[in-house]
């Protein structure tokens, strides 16, 4: 990142959390910290205390930079404002690969063993049946991974492998789950896509464009 890049007051940030990614606004910026007001995700607040470990996604202009920083303390300026500490390098990531939709997919899934290789459970899309599937929705999705919704009881770190159910074919996706969440009779996970070729990944996105268009058209 350069000079050009740095961290700008009134830019916005999203930090992704176990059930989805929170918006805040850079309220201030010193040598040391970011500082942001309380992060919300649909009036749900993020209420993060010192020494929480988190992903922060920063928005500067047509450009999305990723980073792991630490939550180093609060201040009041008129309102609550969380100190992150200033990263000492940030990934610049393709925006075409942050944007997501949300979505009802139905769809089946199954736990792998880490060691196997996605050809070695399915070829020509379609899978080996020594898998023990089980039905789930696809919620959201974007270039990066996908949140299911599922009554199967998943470990935090599994692997899986999902069925996404494009109009014109399947297309099976090995991905790792790094988010869960309880949420009444079922688990709402957020699934990070792995071993995925930029091929795979552009059909995902052309597929999310495509979604999004019908959207705008039905409104």
């Amino acid at each position: 990142m350069n000079n050009k890049d740095e961290f700008k007051i009134n830019n916005r940030v999203e930090i992704e959390w176990e059930d989805g990614y929170y918006k805040s606004i850079i309220q201030d910026v010193n040598e040391d910290s970011i500082y942001i007001n309380i992060p919300a995700n649909k009036g749900k607040y993020l209420p993060l205390n010192y020494n929480d470990k988190v992903t922060v996604f920063y928005f500067h202009g047509e450009k999305i930079f990723k980073f792991r920083t630490i939550v180093t303390g609060r201040k009041i300026d008129k309102i609550l404002l969380i100190a992150l500490k200033k990263p000492q390098k940030m990934n610049r990531i393709q925006r075409r690969n942050f944007v997501r939709i949300s979505l009802i997919l139905n769809t089946y899934a199954a736990l792998i063993d880490t060691k196997r290789d996605l050809k070695e459970i399915c070829y020509a899309n379609k899978c080996n049946t020594e898998f023990d599937f089980f039905d789930a929705d696809i919620v959201d999705i974007s270039g990066g991974g996908l949140k299911l919704s599922t009554k199967k009881d998943i470990d935090f770190g599994e692997e899986i492998i999902v069925n996404i159910p494009f109009e014109k074919e399947n297309m099976a996706i090995k991905g790792k789950i790094i988010r869960k969440q309880n949420e009444k009779e079922k688990y709402i996970y957020g699934v990070k896509f792995l071993d995925i070729d930029v091929l795979t990944r552009e059909k995902i996105i052309k597929f999310i464009f495509s979604k999004m268009r019908k959207q705008v058209h039905r409104l």
